[in-house]
């Protein structure tokens, strides 16, 4: 789509990024008296648009999205069709601000790395989103047990006003949600899914707090606490293996936000935090007795200065696509705060596990002999 494209109620200015399943824009909603809104709209890619699977999963997305209204959740304004292609495509709210990958990655480049108290901001403000959206109730009144299962760096986004937001539910579990995904499946990315994920056993909120513990400690170390060359290799360290002591590589750390860490990356899921709720009041609580609270202002005047608006190569893309200077997507519109992977990203895939206990994927990545070796240890260690 070219920038200007009509679609339903909103103008396109320019793409922001293209993923495995779909494609963003910056748009422009427009009213009479001069009402101007900006957003971004979320377009299946169109040769998945007849593929049955993703079209389902772009759907539920949407329904879940809509349900959740919090202020640490990425709103869904409107889900619509563009008659020119027959595909689906969703108003969102724009993010005026990057992703968490994005400030990841510039502290480890810069050497400078994030302080403790923004760390645990970031990760106890996505904790409030985690838990609105883990505890909403249907209609009916009854628990609709999402599970988001895909927190990473990328589907947390932060403002440069400092607000926190979670995106893109869409592999999200949903107990109610019609086509939704099967007890077993196993989706999302290898270094951020706790043991039980990867073994293709029932999932709840627990994987969450587990994916929010990998990120933690990646903020605070600088690396990521299961690393390889291969998926193979990343998946035995997470069945297999304990991550470093975080104070073995960060003698500095607050030995309180250590443990934190570290109990959120429990291989039992009855030893982590039981709800994000109680992971966001451990950090809160850390927070108080450091004496080292974080607080918006401070997460703004952070990301205002690692991310200045008058030189920011992101940020200028946007003000031009805005002002009608930029009338093309550039190579440099990917890693902007969307609910997009950037361009490359494969999309998600949907498969059943094996009678072995464990995820076709997981199988793919090690191989058959590898899996029963690994697969065998696991099992032996939980008897």
């Amino acid at each position: 789509m070219n920038p200007g494209t009509q679609l339903g109620r909103y103008t396109l200015l320019g793409k922001l990024a293209t993923g495995g399943m779909a494609e963003v824009f910056l748009a422009r909603q427009e009213g009479p008296q001069g009402f101007a809104k900006t957003l971004v709209i979320k377009r299946i890619l169109p040769h998945l648009a007849k593929d049955d699977q993703f079209v389902k999963m772009f759907l539920d997305e949407a329904r879940l999205a809509a349900l959740i209204n919090h202020p640490n959740v990425v709103s869904i304004f409107e889900l619509g069709e563009d008659p020119a292609t027959k595909t689906y495509y969703m108003a969102m709210e724009y993010i005026d601000g990057c992703n968490l990958k994005r400030v990841i990655h510039d502290a480890v480049r810069a050497g400078k790395p994030l302080a403790q108290e923004i760390c645990a901001r970031i990760i106890a403000d996505a904790c409030a989103g985690l838990d609105h959206a883990h505890n909403l109730k249907g209609e009916d009144r009854k628990p609709l047990s999402i599970v988001h299962r895909d927190i990473s760096p990328e589907n947390i986004l932060i403002t440069y006003g400092g607000l926190v937001k979670v995106v893109d539910f869409g592999i999200a579990k949903a107990a109610s949600i019609e086509g939704r995904t099967q007890a077993g499946q196993v989706k999302g990315k290898f270094s951020y899914m706790p043991p039980e994920q990867l073994l293709g056993k029932p999932l709840d909120r627990r994987a969450d707090i587990w994916a929010l513990g990998v990120v933690l400690y990646w903020m605070c170390a600088g690396v990521k606490p299961f690393s390889g060359d291969s998926e193979g290799e990343i998946i035995q360290k997470v069945l297999g293996e304990e991550p470093q002591p975080l104070l073995s590589r960060v003698p500095t750390l607050s030995p309180g936000l250590a443990e934190i860490v570290h109990r959120a990356l429990s291989k039992d899921a009855a030893k982590r935090p039981q709800s994000a709720r109680e992971l966001q009041g451990e950090l809160e609580a850390w927070m108080a007795g450091e004496g080292k609270i974080a607080t918006a202002v401070v997460l703004s005047d952070y990301m205002n200065a690692r991310f200045p608006e008058a030189t920011d190569r992101d940020r200028l893309l946007v003000r031009a696509l805005l002002s009608g200077e930029l009338q093309q997507s550039t190579p440099s519109a990917t890693d902007l705060a969307s609910p997009m992977r950037p361009p490359g990203t494969q999309a998600k895939r949907a498969v059943t596990p094996s009678q072995a206990s464990v995820s076709e994927d997981v199988q793919l990545a090690l191989g058959n002999s590898q899996t029963k070796k690994v697969v065998g240890a696991a099992v032996a260690g939980a008897a």
